[in-house]
């Protein structure tokens, strides 16, 4: 999801996955030849923990004295946790796409999520600076 959509303060995460968008359609052109199938399932905010604990350990080194950004910005984005999914949802998702020999190149999940990144991309190529 990071990979499609960023938010603010996320820039190193959304990096990392950009960067597996970016090879996993390097390798499907790659491999396709050879049979091998890549693709991706990019999961929404699922409440697994790793979410909440990256929100928390920022205030462990914020220092309002040294760091520019306002914690008040960082606590607003915060509030996007309140609404994680059940990584149950996910995992029955995984189970039925990964081992069919047909899906999309880019499984997202929930529906919901899906909707968000396509118009996040849409408004992408009519943004102007």
């Amino acid at each position: 999801m990071a990979g499609i959509i960023t938010t603010p303060y996320g820039g190193p995460y959304a990096a990392t996955k950009h960067a597996i968008e970016g090879m996993a359609l390097t390798l499907k052109d790659e491999l396709e030849e050879f049979g091998v199938q890549v693709a991706t399932i990019n999961p929404g905010a699922y409440n697994t923990g790793f979410n909440d604990r990256a929100a928390e350990e920022k205030w462990k080194w914020y220092d309002g004295e040294k760091n520019f950004t306002r914690a008040e910005d960082m606590k607003k984005q915060e509030k996007g946790l309140k609404n994680q999914f059940d990584p149950e949802d996910m995992i029955e998702k995984m189970i039925k796409i990964i081992p069919a020999d047909h899906h999309k190149f880019r499984t997202v999940h929930p529906e919901k999520t899906e909707k968000q990144m396509k118009e996040s991309e849409k408004k992408r190529w009519d943004m102007e600076i």
